[in-house]
């Protein structure tokens, strides 16, 4: 088994999960390669402090902290003293802009034809029942993490918004 060393940056793409801290979901989130996020989280030398800076205004957490060379302190945030946690990136990204540059209503259409689309390839590659397991436990994610819904009222209406923009999006011909 080869041994890998920690960095601060690897810590911290822990803590945001298999999605956030994934590598190409990352390098998006800071405008970088996944070569270049590979490479920092795994050995990366020296991080510059304009790009701690960078990832720091993404994510909420210390820029200081991200330039220490012991990754193995316990990461803070921007305070540089509060502990840093999955919940302070949360409250970090709900008051930030969102990742695809639009507000949460009008880019639910935009990701939904996107998993539409993935499921379709999933099908034509014979992967229907996996690709459905997948989308049970997003559902279930996404229910724990945000509860049901207020009203029965609310979702139906906003189910018809949506719906209404993915027949606009069809129409464009996919065009997101």
């Amino acid at each position: 088994m080869k041994s890998r060393k920690i960095t601060s940056l690897a810590v911290l793409r822990d803590i945001l999960g298999p999605t956030d801290g994934h590598e190409a979901s990352f390098a998006a989130m800071i405008d970088r390669s996944v070569s270049w996020v590979k490479k920092a989280s795994a050995d990366g030398g020296r991080m510059q402090p304009k790009v701690a800076q960078l990832i720091s205004s993404k994510t909420g957490i210390s820029a200081d902290w991200l330039l220490k060379p012991t990754p193995f302190l316990p990461p803070v945030e921007t305070d540089n003293h509060t502990p840093y946690t999955r919940e302070s990136y949360d409250k970090w990204r709900s008051a930030g802009e969102s990742y695809i540059g639009v507000d949460a209503i009008s880019g639910a259409p935009e990701c939904l034809a996107q998993i539409i689309g993935a499921f379709a390839s999933a099908i034509q590659a014979g992967k229907s029942r996996l690709a459905l397991d997948d989308l049970w436990k997003f559902s279930q994610a996404m229910r724990l993490r945000y509860g049901p819904p207020k009203s029965p009222h609310a979702a139906q209406d906003e189910l018809v918004r949506v719906a209404d923009e993915l027949r606009h999006l069809a129409a464009r011909g996919g065009e997101a």
